[in-house]
C-alpha cells in the first residue's frame, strides 16, 4: 500500500441471522446505505460486500 494514502474512516455492518431476521437486516441494510450515501461528498464512494450463508442440521 502506498503510503502517500489519505486515511479515511470506514464503516462495517455485521448481522447474523437468517429467515425473518435477515429480512428485517436487508431493511435496516438498505435504509443505513441510503442514509450514508447521502452524507458522502461527490468524491467518495461506498463499498458493499454482502456474503450469506445457510446451514440446514438434521
Amino acid at each position: 500500500m502506498s503510503k502517500n494514502r489519505r486515511s479515511t474512516p470506514q464503516r462495517v455492518l455485521v448481522f447474523q441471522g437468517g429467515g425473518s431476521l435477515g429480512a428485517y437486516e436487508a431493511g435496516v441494510f438498505h435504509v443505513l446505505y441510503h442514509w450514508i450515501k447521502s452524507s458522502l461528498s461527490k468524491s467518495e464512494t461506498i463499498h458493499c460486500w454482502l456474503k450469506g450463508d445457510l446451514v440446514q442440521v438434521k
